[in-house]
């Protein structure tokens, strides 16, 4: 995709995504992006990816999440700060169940073992695991409640910058 000035947007780059299935590894996304333009210019990304429930309710399920701190935010989920997760109910380093917590924030401070890092969703019926290299610095963790629509979701977005990061400069690269 070449991604062409506009509105907002002066920089001129070019990002590809390969997506490749494997029978042992399962899926692996790797993407590139090139400057393409003559001015430096910000970037990051992340991805998306909701991890299956398996048909159980958010209160069934246990979430691992690598990080010893969160970001605060502030009404607009804009960040505003960092918090240790130790003695929070976001300590999720060692996988808990959710129970009541539901989330819509980010994590840093990423825990890696030979530059990699993983975060899981567990039930009894089965699990997921995302894992991401020493490029992506923060996992955003989104849950989603579907009563009555078949179970629940739950993303973890690995991102190579802060939520918000245009404004705030927080982990963005320059292409």
């Amino acid at each position: 995709l070449d991604i062409v000035p506009q509105t907002g947007w002066p920089f001129e780059l070019r990002v590809e995504v390969t997506y490749a299935m494997d029978a042992e590894h399962g899926l692996s996304v790797i993407s590139t992006a090139r400057n393409t333009g003559s001015a430096r210019a910000p970037f990051g990304a992340g991805f998306h990816p909701y991890l299956s429930s398996y048909g159980h309710s958010l209160s069934d399920v246990t979430v691992k999440i690598p990080a010893s701190e969160r970001l605060i935010l502030d009404d607009k989920l804009v960040p505003v700060g960092l918090q240790s997760v130790r003695a929070t109910p976001y300590d999720l380093r060692r996988g808990r169940k959710l129970r009541v917590m539901r989330m819509d924030g980010a994590f840093t401070g990423l825990h890696l073992v030979n530059g990699r890092g993983a975060a899981e969703v567990r039930t009894r019926k089965g699990g997921g695991r995302l894992w991401f290299d020493e490029t992506f610095r923060y996992l955003q963790v989104f849950t989603l409640d579907l009563r009555g629509a078949g179970g629940a979701g739950i993303a973890i977005a690995p991102m190579t910058c802060a939520p918000d990061a245009s404004n705030s400069g927080a982990g963005l690269s320059a292409a």
